[in-house]
């Protein structure tokens, strides 16, 4: 079956004939299972990629014109057609299903066949099979016109677009995963800014019983200001709970708290209507890539405190963040509660000793960048020249203790292969290092032996590693 199905339907295809055979003979002795090899279950999963900075910045771009321009329009009462500005582009909008003619998409014909859009005018001269269109159309644009303050259709249309590019534009900036956004509540417009790290704020606000927050960039507070506005405007008629709604195309359908998928469905909106190379971009692809802009610009600290996750949390985004970032935050992780826990000694170390503190020399077999000795990193120790591991119980605790929380930490990566990457030459390290003190004597084998098991079986760890651990526990970034 290999090559001619996916694992999936391998597996369905070879599960129904064992069930059929099983309800034609029920009471048969028979084993069928043996006779037919079992399919194996692909567990390969597919890594989200951090997308380009072209891609951010080119639904950003997009979405912040349209957001803009659409709020303007709206809570100005602007006539149709009036114009708008998007990507430097200035553009007729008319109530139209094709509302306006961007550079990077064409109208079909039953739509220019109506409205100039160069003028953002009806085109008076028309054929027979088009009088009916045109007449409609003028209606439409006078009906829209007569309460530009109301909620009409395309006003509504208008306003579905605006909502929509925003909650792309907050996606973007707070990183936020999707049920998180989904989950936000807001029940009154009554809400707090407080200063967060330089340049973020924190808007936090009362919803029941609830406190919710969420943390933006400075610059980013007037937009969320305005798309209160634009809330208010276009709920002012339909009261909802959610921050955020699923507003239908038709403004007289089902009105409720936005739905899943909503940023797909965004895409497939924009590539119909405006933009034939609009970027799909996922939640879990933004906020890949706030966590790969955090860690780079600001570190693995003020990332935590952003991205309101806790340091396990951020650990998994090493697995799928770019090499460099990851390479280079990954002693932070390690160095943050180093410091934290107050453990750390310029003789004695958590995972060993050093004969000359602040003279670190790298060992010749060096060949992986994160092995790179520095005296900033006891991890790193371990292929230092300086580094000493004494033929001790104590010692090999250090070691063993150091391993185990390796282990640990494994189920915290979405691939093997990226945890091989950054951990693999640490444990190899490990290993020989405990080879080498096994060649001492034959006791000193066994009691490493004896130390080996009550550190995996009964988790008697070295007291540093052993406090982490709890940490790490008690902030829920170890189960």
């Amino acid at each position: 079956m290999a090559g001619k199905w996916a694992y999936h339907t391998a597996i369905l295809k070879q599960t129904c004939p064992l069930n059929v055979i099983h309800r034609l003979f029920p009471h048969s002795v028979n084993n069928f299972k043996p006779a037919l090899p079992k399919v194996p279950v692909n567990r390969i999963r597919n890594e989200t990629e951090v997308p380009t900075e072209q891609a951010i910045a080119h639904s950003l771009a997009l979405c912040t014109d349209v957001f803009n321009e659409f709020t303007d329009a709206i809570l100005n009462a602007a006539k149709y057609p009036f114009q708008a500005k998007i990507l430097n582009e200035k553009l007729w909008v008319i109530p139209h299903l094709y509302l306006c003619h961007p550079l990077n998409f064409s109208p079909p014909e039953v739509s220019t066949g109506i409205w100039c859009y160069e003028t953002g005018t009806l085109k008076e001269q028309q054929p027979k099979h088009r009088v009916k269109i045109y007449n409609k159309a003028l209606a439409v644009l006078s009906e829209e016109n007569r309460s530009p303050q109301a909620l009409t259709p395309y006003r509504h249309r208008l306003g579905k677009w605006a909502h929509d590019c925003f909650l792309l534009m907050f996606t973007a900036n707070t990183g936020m995963n999707e049920q998180q956004i989904r989950d936000l509540e807001w029940l009154t417009d009554e809400y707090e800014i407080v200063p967060s790290v330089q340049g973020f704020r924190t808007i936090k606000w009362r919803a029941g019983r609830k406190i919710q927050s969420f943390t933006i960039a400075t610059s980013f507070v007037k937009n969320f200001k305005r798309y209160l506005e634009l809330r208010s405007h276009i709920t002012r008629d339909r009261p909802l709970n959610s921050l955020f709604i699923q507003l239908p195309v038709l403004m007289h359908n089902r009105w409720k708290p936005l739905s899943a998928n909503a940023l797909r469905k965004l895409g497939d909106a924009m590539r119909m209507y405006f933009d034939s190379g609009f970027p799909f971009l996922s939640y879990r692809q933004f906020r890949l890539y706030k966590y790969n802009y955090l860690l780079s610009k600001f570190g693995i600290v003020v990332a935590s405190q952003i991205m309101q996750s806790n340091l396990g949390t951020i650990s998994k985004a090493y697995s799928t963040a770019a090499d460099e970032v990851a390479t280079k935050e990954i002693s932070a992780y390690y160095n943050l509660f180093s410091e934290t826990l107050k453990k750390r000694k310029h003789e004695s170390m958590p995972s060993g000793h050093c004969i000359e503190p602040g003279n670190a020399i790298a060992l010749i077999d060096i060949q992986h960048p994160i092995s790179e000795p520095d005296c900033a990193n006891f991890i790193t120790c371990l292929f230092c020249e300086k580094f000493v591991a004494h033929a001790t119980k104590n010692d090999v605790r250090k070691l063993l203790s150091l391993k185990y929380f390796l282990y640990e930490i494994r189920h915290q990566s979405t691939s093997t292969v990226e945890y091989d990457t950054l951990n693999g030459p640490t444990l190899q390290q490990i290993e020989l290092i405990i080879q080498k003190l096994r060649t001492t004597s034959k006791e000193f084998s066994a009691a490493i032996d004896q130390v080996e098991e009550e550190v995996f079986t009964k988790e008697a760890l070295s007291d540093y590693w052993s406090a982490l651990i709890d940490n790490l526990v008690r902030i829920g970034a170890l189960a």
